[in-house]
C-alpha cells in the first residue's frame, strides 16, 4: 500500500484494526478514536464490514463547517469509499466498525440493510446538530466500555443492543434531516409556481420571454442544477418539462375560455413566433393548438 490509488480490502475487524493501526480488543467489533488511528484510514477502501464514523472540525475557524456540528458517515459490506475530501484538516471523532455476524440471533440481523444509510451510497452522509453528536458519542463510549469487559455469554448480545441504539438514533437524525429537505423542496416548488404564474399573467410586451430553468433558478437564488434536482426528486419529471407543462396548461385554458387566436396567445406568452408555440404544444399534448381547439369545439 504505497499510494492513495491502492484500494484497501477491509474484510474483517482484524484487518480493519491492522490498517488503522490499533490493537484488536474484540473479534467482531471495534471502536476507534480518530486521534488514535493511523493516517492509513485515508486510503480508498472496499468494505466487507459495517462502518459508522462520526467526525467534526476542531478548528476555531472553518467556513466549510459552519452549517453543522458534525457529520455521520456509513458504509456497508460491498461499498467502496474514496478519499474523504469532506473531512477537514483539523478534526476529531469516533469510528465504529462491526461484522454482520455479531447481530446473529438478534432481531436486527436481517434488517441491517433496511436502514437507508446502509442501503444507498447516495444518502450515507448525515449532518448532526450538537445534541445528536452528543448522543452518538455516548453510544460509542457505551459500546467501548462493554468491549473492555471480560467476554461472556451476554457480551455479543449487549454489544449488538448498543449498536442497535446507535443506528436508531441515526435513523431519527436521518428522518429529521430528510423531513427538513422535503420541506425546503416544497417551498422551492411553491416559489417556482409563483414565478410561472406571474409570467403567464404578465402583460404582453416585446421584452416578455419564455421562462427557462436557468432564469427561474436565478429568480429563486439557487443553481439551475439544484432546481432540476428538486423538481425531479419531488415531482418525478425534469424542471424543463414541468415549466413547459405549466405554460401549455395556460395555453389550454386560453383555448378553452378565451377569445384570442393562436397568434395572439403566442404573443401574450412571449413566444417569438406562433409556430414555436405550436411545436411546444404538440410536444406536450401530442397535437397542435388548432387540432386541440377543433377537439374542444366538437365536444
Amino acid at each position: 500500500m504505497n499510494t492513495k490509488n491502492d484500494i484497501v480490502e477491509l474484510s474483517d475487524i482484524a484487518e480493519f484494526n491492522r490498517v488503522v493501526g490499533v490493537e484488536t480488543q474484540h473479534s467482531q467489533v471495534t471502536i476507534i478514536r480518530f486521534d488514535e488511528a493511523d493516517k492509513a484510514d485515508f486510503f480508498p477502501k472496499h468494505f466487507g464490514i459495517f462502518v459508522v464514523a462520526c467526525y467534526w472540525s476542531t478548528a476555531t475557524l472553518n467556513e466549510h463547517w459552519t452549517d453543522r456540528e458534525a457529520s455521520l458517515v456509513f458504509y456497508a459490506p460491498g461499498q467502496h469509499e474514496r478519499h474523504l475530501d469532506d473531512i477537514p484538516p483539523s478534526y476529531s471523532g469516533w469510528i465504529l466498525a462491526f461484522e454482520g455476524d455479531l447481530m446473529k440471533n438478534t432481531l436486527l440481523y436481517n434488517r441491517l440493510f433496511e436502514y437507508p444509510f446502509f442501503n444507498s451510497t447516495s444518502c450515507n452522509l448525515l449532518a448532526l446538530d450538537a445534541d445528536e453528536r452528543r448522543l452518538i458519542i455516548n453510544c460509542m463510549q457505551s459500546i467501548l466500555e462493554e468491549m473492555r469487559n471480560p467476554e461472556d455469554l451476554f457480551s455479543a448480545r449487549i454489544l449488538a443492543s448498543g449498536i442497535a441504539v446507535l443506528l436508531n438514533i441515526s435513523m431519527r437524525s436521518y428522518e429529521r434531516q430528510h423531513l427538513t429537505a422535503r420541506s425546503a423542496s416544497r417551498t422551492i416548488i411553491n416559489n417556482l409556481n409563483q414565478i410561472l404564474d406571474e409570467y403567464v399573467h404578465a402583460a404582453p410586451s416585446e421584452n416578455k420571454r419564455l421562462p427557462t430553468v436557468a432564469s427561474c433558478a436565478h429568480r429563486l437564488g439557487i443553481s439551475a442544477n439544484y432546481l432540476g434536482d428538486v423538481v425531479r426528486n419531488t415531482l418525478r419529471q425534469s424542471a424543463q418539462a414541468y415549466i413547459h407543462h405549466f405554460i401549455i396548461n395556460e395555453v389550454r385554458h386560453l383555448l378553452h375560455y378565451g377569445q384570442q387566436s393562436i397568434s395572439e396567445i403566442s404573443y401574450m406568452l412571449g413566444f417569438k413566433y406562433p409556430h414555436h408555440l405550436s411545436r411546444l404544444f404538440r410536444k406536450v399534448m401530442g397535437m397542435t393548438p388548432s387540432e386541440y381547439k377543433a377537439l374542444i369545439s366538437k365536444r
